[in-house]
């Protein structure tokens, strides 16, 4: 790196590249500043479902296959196909009243935490009727 030029945060160096001087290696997991993404604006969605960054949930999402972690991925950060999502990118033009119960636009949260049509799967799943994020 040439002097002056900061090295982005997050950004290992490839192999064999030494650290400019005066640059001391911090450890990934020192860089997640949970106060920053807290602050963050806008989120709504990821903050309710995924709180803190935790090493053991990171851990455990990268044992899944690829096509449940697209699933848990989609579920966590509330971009899932569903109608609500689906008519804010503008690619559902309908009633975005959720399929199952239709009381509520159907959205990732409704669907998870409180569609009442879905309350029997919920609890084979969460042991739970209605859930909250934590």
């Amino acid at each position: 790196m040439p002097p002056g030029v900061p090295l982005p945060l997050g950004v290992p160096l490839p192999p064999g590249v030494p650290l400019p001087q005066g640059v001391n290696p911090i450890p990934v997991d020192k860089y997640i500043n949970y106060r920053a993404w807290r602050d963050l604006p806008g989120y709504r969605h990821c903050k309710l479902f995924i709180g803190r960054p935790h090493k053991k949930s990171a851990d455990d999402l990268l044992k899944l296959g690829r096509h449940q972690l697209k699933t848990v991925v989609a579920i966590l950060t509330g971009h899932a196909p569903v109608k609500g999502c689906l008519c804010t990118m503008g690619l559902f033009n309908r009633d975005p009243s959720c399929r199952f119960c239709g009381m509520q636009t159907e959205t990732v949260q409704h669907i998870t935490c409180c569609c009442e049509s879905l309350a029997r799967q919920r609890y084979n799943v969460f042991g739970e009727l209605f859930v909250q994020p934590k």
